[in-house]
């Protein structure tokens, strides 16, 4: 039921109150059960009004003057006050509750710092310090992928010493801790608490990084303890200086540093051209592992390539060159003069040539298409400067002016492009959640807000 009250006549002025005849206020009707009332007339509902205004301001009016039913008049609040109301009063029944309860005060205590100290000494994954650090790993996994095919030669001897090789499973190891302190994400939240950290661990890179580890670990412990021995046993521990080939499977963690590349990289162009430099280096990587496979095979059999082609007995560092020339000739690029001599030979030569082709292949395409993308992104740039310099020589403008022009037009055209990239959409924001989003929005807007003194109070009060 709806009460619809209009008033006609003349108001008088109420500190306070401040009506506009004439007026329609409409309300809501009632849920079942509450009493129903009947029209009031317009004056006994201003009269209402006055008194409730009075009463509540604590002017020299009582209570006990208010002659109507403050029960006649309904008065409701928004749903949102409604839940903060509801929300603030269980904050303060619980901190009530602590504090009459001395073990539930301690219970919570004791719970916050338990969590504090089970996220203490944590590493952030997109943190400065672990962001540099996978930029080390990555390098670390570069020397591991082109030093470890090289044990087919006879390495140089500051790559034979033991302190290099000591200085790589120290890093290693080290690393194999730090991930034990390092954060991760789950379903996009941030994920701090070490048991959580070392279960997921556990399941999913500790054994693949513990056995590269050991296997490196022990293959260094017999070279020490075999230095001495007849060359027939360290011809066995030469043999078994094959297991750290299992150490470029951790190839896969390059993709940690080329991560940590990219966060710092804002430029299309710059990305662009970050895009080519790996794959020219995917390229110069699979035509090394090819050259020292094809040279690794002649310790399976005495009579093979090398003892065919009278390289035995040149310098290391010829004979890898020799298989690098023989490696770029199975990518097609011209005929080799050196041949298989034997059936394991002959199969190894079938396919490297079938997988270097098809890798080869996808390779310099997606080369092809990063190139053709770096010219498309200065083509409008370039047309419209071709405009320009067209538009001066035609109308004699002096060399001078003409210089100033196209200056001042080249800085204002970098910084529309930065305009554009500050306001442009972002499709994937949409996927945020509201609360996410609100936060990404208030971090954005965080310096202007701080020229405002008593926002920047609060925020500096909260940090």
């Amino acid at each position: 039921m709806s009460i619809c009250i209009a008033m006609e006549q003349e108001v008088p002025d109420v500190p306070g109150v401040h009506v506009h005849p004439p007026a329609t206020f409409s309300t809501p009707d009632p849920p079942a059960g509450t009493p129903q009332f009947t029209e009031m007339k317009s004056d006994e509902v201003l009269h209402a009004l006055k008194r409730l205004h009075r009463s509540g301001v604590g002017s020299e009016f009582s209570d006990s003057e208010s002659d109507v039913d403050a029960g006649k008049i309904q008065l409701q609040t928004h749903l949102c006050w409604q839940e903060d109301a509801q929300v603030r009063t269980t904050q303060q029944k619980s901190k009530k509750l602590a504090s009459m309860d001395p073990t539930a005060s301690s219970n919570l205590a004791g719970t916050s710092s338990a969590s504090r100290s089970s996220t203490c000494m944590m590493l952030h994954p997109s943190g400065t310090f672990r962001s540099c650090w996978n930029l080390l790993v990555a390098a670390g996994v570069m020397f591991d992928l082109v030093v470890t095919p090289l044990l087919v030669f006879s390495l140089p001897s500051w790559l034979s010493r033991y302190p290099v090789s000591l200085v790589v499973h120290l890093f290693w190891s080290v690393d194999f801790v730090l991930t034990f302190l390092t954060g991760y994400y789950q379903k996009g939240f941030l994920i701090m608490e070490r048991c959580k950290v070392a279960r997921n661990y556990a399941q999913s890179w500790m054994l693949f990084d513990l056995v590269l580890i050991l296997i490196d670990w022990i293959v260094d412990i017999l070279d020490l303890l075999t230095a001495d021995s007849p060359s027939s046993v360290s011809r066995s521990v030469r043999m078994l200086r094959l297991l750290r080939l299992v150490r470029v499977m951790r190839a896969i963690k390059l993709r940690r540093g080329f991560t940590a590349m990219q966060d710092v990289i804002h430029s299309q162009s710059a990305s662009l051209y970050l895009n080519f430099m790996v794959s020219l280096g995917q390229l110069l990587m699979l035509v090394h592992w090819v050259a020292c496979g094809w040279f690794g095979v002649t310790w399976l059999h005495t009579e093979n390539w090398v003892a065919s082609s009278d390289l035995r007995f040149r310098d290391s560092f010829f004979q890898y060159l020799t298989c690098v020339l023989w490696a770029f000739c199975q990518l097609g690029v011209g005929e080799s003069p050196w041949q298989p001599t034997n059936t394991t030979e002959m199969m190894l030569n079938s396919v490297i040539a079938f997988t270097a082709l098809i890798t080869a292949a996808m390779l310099i395409s997606t080369m092809g298409g990063l190139i053709a993308g770096l010219r498309k992104l200065h083509e409008d740039e370039k047309t419209e400067f071709r405009l320009l310099r067209r538009y001066l020589q035609k109308h004699d403008i002096p060399l001078d002016l003409g210089h100033r022009v196209t200056q001042f037009l080249e800085y204002q055209y970098t910084e529309r492009q930065l305009a554009r990239s500050s306001q442009m959409q972002v499709p994937l924001l949409d996927l945020l959640s509201r609360p996410m989003l609100q936060e990404l929005h208030f971090q954005q807007h965080r310096v202007a807000l701080c020229k405002i003194g008593a926002i920047k109070a609060l925020l500096t009060e909260d940090d």
